[in-house]
């Protein structure tokens, strides 16, 4: 125990015992506090790392300010996890910023991005989430776009999902298809390792397409009841 909690242990302790759990409580929040804002400046990008973890748990704007400014540091591990926290964090403030950077020139800060910019706008605007599913030169990119759109349970995007199916790649053609399924909530039978031409995978797709409008109302559904409760994700 450090000697400012000490202290406080001290002066609560004529309180009684819950007095001193609360004072040892807040007096070791606000250690760990100060200790991250220290590892915030550390030379190690993990201890950097960790400091913006602590931080997106916060969910202030202040706080959702400063893991911002780390979507510029120098390594970019540290960039794509501060990417990953806004996301996390929901903060909507920093949209315009998060969309920019599914253009940076380091795919690992796209990845972040689409992830990112599907967890706090996807249903509203999938647009930018399904342009990169469609456009990104980086396999694990459109990966994680088509991933992105199946946990934020976008309906409107399984048509480009479906095209995804067609995708060169078969880690995007994995991810698409299981987006799908999460979004509908039925096992479609695609093989993403045959070819999309293939008679079983032609009649999944006719599947997948007769199944969407008899879907959307489900689905929205569940996305509201999703929205009520945020263990539901």
């Amino acid at each position: 125990m450090t000697e400012p909690q000490k202290r406080l242990v001290k002066l609560a302790i004529g309180g009684g015992v819950v007095v001193v759990f609360v004072a040892v409580a807040v007096a070791m929040f606000a250690d760990s506090k100060d200790h991250s804002e220290a590892d915030l400046e550390s030379d190690d990008p993990t201890k950097r790392m960790a400091a913006l973890s602590a931080l997106g748990k916060e969910r202030t704007e202040s706080a959702g300010d400063t893991v911002a400014q780390y979507m510029s540091d120098s390594d970019t591990r540290v960039a794509a996890h501060a990417v990953y926290t806004l996301g996390r964090m929901q903060d909507k403030r920093h949209l315009k910023q998060l969309k920019q950077t599914l253009t940076d020139n380091r795919p690992a800060l796209r990845e972040a991005a689409v992830v990112a910019v599907a967890r706090i706008n996807a249903r509203e605007d999938p647009k930018p989430v399904v342009d990169t599913l469609k456009r990104d030169e980086s396999s694990k990119v459109r990966a994680a776009a088509a991933s992105a759109l199946g946990q934020e349970f976008v309906i409107d995007a399984v048509p480009q999902l479906v095209d995804a199916l067609s995708d060169p790649s078969e880690q995007v053609r994995r991810k698409a298809i299981s987006a799908i399924n999460r979004i509908l909530g039925r096992k479609i039978n695609y093989d993403p390792a045959a070819s999309p031409n293939s008679p079983k995978n032609k009649a999944s797709i006719a599947l997948i397409k007769a199944s969407v409008d008899g879907m959307r109302s489900v689905v929205n559904d569940h996305v509201k009841l999703r929205e009520r409760d945020p263990n539901q994700r």
